[in-house]
């Protein structure tokens, strides 16, 4: 809700033949995780794969990147359709 940062993190995801941008706050890096099945309360989340515990035990959330994609897709479709 603020302004624009300076330089705007980008996080470019490839699925099959298709490319896709998705800004971020910030990187972090990156690690090795084991992806837990979301609780029956997230279940219905779209866009969302599972969960992992992070080394400082924070929760972080696994992006379903086929399914982010294929809704953006269908959003542009419906926008210039």
């Amino acid at each position: 809700n603020g302004a624009l940062p300076t330089r705007e993190n980008i996080v470019v995801l490839r699925h099959e033949d298709d490319f896709a941008g998705i800004a971020v706050d910030r990187l972090l890096g990156e690690c090795q995780a084991i992806i837990k099945p979301l609780s029956r309360l997230f279940r219905d989340v779209r866009g969302v794969a599972g969960s992992t515990i992070l080394d400082d035990g924070r929760v972080a959330l696994i992006l379903d990147v086929s399914t982010l994609l294929r809704e953006f897709i269908s959003e542009q479709l419906q926008v210039t359709g």
